[in-house]
């Protein structure tokens, strides 16, 4: 199993709205808000590097109201 975090960077007061259909992808299992640069860390797990990082590039990044990600893919 391939494991990585997402820091999401979103706009003013997206942050639930986002939240919300993140949760709804089977991948996630957990998210959490933060202060600080980024608004949102979320925790994908799946069977392969590739897989996340179309979870990733074509899903989280073009939602609407995300400003910012930054992938962390655990080796």
């Amino acid at each position: 199993m391939q494991k990585s975090h997402v820091l999401i960077s979103c706009e003013k007061d997206a942050e639930d709205m986002i939240k919300t259909k993140i949760a709804k992808m089977k991948e996630v299992k957990k998210i959490e808000r933060t202060t600080g640069h980024y608004d949102l860390v979320v925790e994908l797990q799946s069977d392969n590097e590739e897989k996340i990082r179309k979870i990733i590039g074509s899903g989280i990044k073009n939602m609407k109201l995300v400003r910012s990600t930054l992938m962390l893919i655990h080796a």
